[in-house]
Formats: structure tokens, C-alpha cells, sequence
């Protein structure tokens, strides 16, 4: 796992203050994962600015050879229509060869594009499983807190990764005949996960029949490694 040179700092927020924990409370495998989390969700902002870009010039490529088609069509109705022109056949040779040159651009703009569209889902899916280890391991390693603030300190460059734990407890009647019949057993928890489009804000749902718990894991970096 490719990992990142620096150290993590923990902050633990409880609701009647915040408590600083050395980074060494867990192992070397948590720490790269955490490390890797960070390097990997800053190359998906990379990859997002990138897509961006080749998206632009995809566009401003069709409109060009929107353009060109309309020289084209306009020039072989004009001559169709009888108009005298000495260089029609260099105008429209000239004119079908740029068209056949942009086009070859367009493919391998779109070709570009979509073969980094794919790493980034690629990569989204790979963010999605370490903030559910992430989470996993520190509400329960820390179940009481309202959050938790990781801070990758690496050169001039902090990352901090903020993990809220919001629940909320309801209760529900039962009828007497169920509230017997299930006296004494304890439901298991279903996970289900969701996460964001620009995967900035990351969430598991963790429901049970009387309390319901949501983690959140939220990225930001002063700079990019």
C-alpha cells in the first residue's frame, strides 16, 4: 500500500470538551491506510480537474467541426446551385481533409476522456472501502465521541479528515405479546453505505430497532501531495 511521509495527530471532541490522543494509539497498518486514503482522494481531485479540462476541449472540438460541416455544406450548395467558383474543387478537397483531421482529434479527446471517467470510478470505488474502514475502526475504538479530527501533518502540507458520530436514540412501543417475545435478544446491526458525487463527504448508516447511528468522513487538504 503506498503510503506518504509525515505523522497522523488525533483530536477526539466529546461533549464536554476535546482531548488530544498520540498518533501511536493505533497500529502502522490503520496509519497507511489513513496515509493512502489521503494521497488517493487528492488524486481524485487531480483526476476531477483533469476531467474537467478534457471535457472543455471536447467541447470546443465539436463546435469546430460543426463549423466546418456548415463551410461544407454551404460550399456544395452554392455550387450545386450554379455558382461559378474556379478553386470549388481546392476549397471542398481542403475542407473534407480538415473535417477528417478534426474528427480524428474529436475521437482522441473522447478516447482520452473516458478512459480517465473510468479510473475515476475506479478510484471512487476504492475511497468508498477505506472510509468504511476508517469509520469502522474509530467509532469503535472511540464509540462516545461526537467526532473524531485526524491531521495528516506532512512538510507544509495538513490534511485533516473529520469523522462525526451523530445518534439518536427513538422508542417504540411494542405490544405486550412482542415485547415477550423478544425479551432477552438483541437485534444485529444492517450497514448500509452512501457516498457523494465529488466524494468529499462520505456516510455509513448503522440502524438498529431502538437507536440509529451515522458516520461521516469528511476530507480537506491545504495542499495536494
Amino acid at each position: 500500500m503506498a503510503t506518504s511521509p509525515g505523522f497522523i495527530s488525533v483530536e477526539l471532541c466529546y461533549a464536554d470538551g476535546v482531548r488530544q490522543v498520540d498518533e501511536r494509539t493505533f497500529t502502522l497498518d490503520h496509519e497507511n491506510l489513513i496515509k493512502d486514503y489521503t494521497k488517493r482522494t487528492c488524486d481524485h481531485t487531480k483526476k476531477k480537474k483533469s476531467l474537467n479540462l478534457l471535457k472543455g476541449k471536447v467541447i470546443l472540438q465539436e463546435k469546430q467541426l460543426i463549423k466546418l460541416e456548415k463551410k461544407l455544406q454551404q460550399l456544395m450548395h452554392d455550387h450545386q446551385e450554379g455558382e461559378s467558383d474556379t478553386n470549388y474543387e481546392r476549397k471542398l478537397s481542403k475542407l473534407k481533409s480538415s473535417l477528417e483531421k478534426q474528427s480524428g482529434k474529436l475521437q482522441k479527446l473522447q478516447k482520452k476522456m473516458h478512459k480517465l471517467e473510468l479510473e475515476i470510478k475506479a478510484l471512487v470505488l476504492d475511497l468508498e472501502l477505506q472510509a468504511k474502514k476508517i469509520i469502522s475502526f474509530f467509532v469503535k475504538k472511540y464509540p462516545n465521541t461526537l467526532s473524531v479530527n485526524l491531521k495528516l501533518i506532512s512538510q507544509s502540507k495538513t490534511t485533516t479528515i473529520k469523522i462525526t458520530n451523530k445518534v439518536s436514540t427513538t422508542n417504540k412501543q411494542q405490544p405486550k405479546s412482542q415485547q415477550a417475545s423478544t425479551s432477552g435478544t438483541r437485534s444485529s446491526p444492517r450497514h448500509r453505505e452512501s457516498s457523494t458525487s465529488s466524494l468529499n463527504e462520505m456516510s455509513t448508516v448503522q440502524p438498529t430497532q431502538t437507536t440509529s447511528s451515522t458516520q461521516k468522513v469528511s476530507f480537506k487538504t491545504m495542499s495536494v501531495f
